[in-house]
């Protein structure tokens, strides 16, 4: 069912965007040009010398379909085709200057187009378009490959990782605001008494997007406390949440300190199972009323 209903928010999504800049009338394209020649001619201007494979690798066209493109690219004198000299099966491809002159005007039609479009919204309408724009081209060029950084706080991430703990953790284990509360007091309590030398943060990210978190802190002299440990839905599955203790517990290690100890409920099995794995110990556990339900509170201890 819940994919269904996604499908369904996905194609209304299409329907209105397309509508909206113009698709559906043919307002939005120059005359003369489908919007497959002008994708066509926008990938040639900007990497010269490729070939009509990776053409059709890069913008996924039946490779008959791009043919006839380039057919009548030709045909209009915009395209040159220079042999490769590694491979003298392929043909290079260039926009002639004829070509670069036409993608020239299309480009400026273009940007005309949109600046209409754009120039009666507010600055924070804009600007909250072109994020939800980033994110959903994040999303769909998600890289697999891309490599996962692990990184320290820095400004902007400490109220992202407040509005996650509320707006995915809460509801994942059925909390209430209470919850996104204390997640914001600890936050805030990290950041205005941070003390570097003995205190780490801990984000891991990959493509710009933060997957996960965890906050290492100085409860005394012998013991560090492990705080705020999420990682994004999408990103488990990944080690991410063992490796974010793995280099907490190295910190601490490094630091000379006797203990780590955490906080968690004893709901949350699958963190549960994480802390016994890397040999920390349930060193207490109490009932109590916490975010709206009755939950058994547990503190759990590694000796280092």
């Amino acid at each position: 069912m819940g994919i269904d209903k996604d499908i369904a928010a996905v194609r209304r999504f299409n329907r209105q965007y397309v509508r909206h800049v113009g698709v559906v009338d043919g307002k939005s394209l120059p005359k003369g040009y489908s919007l497959a020649e002008l994708h066509v001619m926008h990938a040639i201007a900007h990497q010269p010398a490729i070939t009509a494979k990776e053409l059709a690798a890069l913008l996924l066209l039946d490779h008959g379909y791009l043919s006839r493109i380039l057919a009548g690219f030709s045909k209009r004198r915009f395209l040159k085709r220079t042999r490769s000299v590694k491979d003298k099966r392929q043909m290079h491809l260039e926009l002639t200057n004829l070509g670069k002159s036409q993608f020239s005007e299309i480009e400026a039609f273009a940007n005309e187009h949109i600046g209409q479009m754009l120039e009666p919204m507010t600055s924070l309408k804009r600007a909250s378009l072109i994020k939800s724009m980033n994110t959903i081209s994040s999303v769909l060029r998600e890289d697999p490959s891309a490599p996962i950084i692990f990184r320290q706080l820095k400004l902007g991430d400490a109220g992202w990782i407040i509005h996650r703990h509320g707006a995915m953790i809460a509801p994942e284990f059925g909390w209430n605001e209470k919850f996104e509360a204390l997640c914001a007091q600890i936050m805030a309590d990290f950041v205005n008494q941070y003390q570097p030398e003995w205190e780490r943060s801990f984000i891991v990210e990959r493509n710009g997007d933060i997957l996960g978190s965890l906050f290492l802190v100085r409860q005394d002299a012998d013991t560090a406390k492990l705080r705020l440990l999420y990682v994004e839905q999408a990103a488990r599955g990944m080690g991410l949440a063992t490796k974010l203790l793995e280099k907490s517990i190295q910190f601490a290690r490094s630091k000379h300190y006797k203990r780590v100890s955490l906080f968690t409920t004893s709901n949350n099995t699958g963190a549960r199972r994480i802390y016994e794995k890397l040999g920390f110990v349930l060193a207490k556990e109490e009932p109590s009323e916490m975010f709206g339900e009755v939950l058994v509170g547990e503190t759990w201890v590694l000796e280092l």
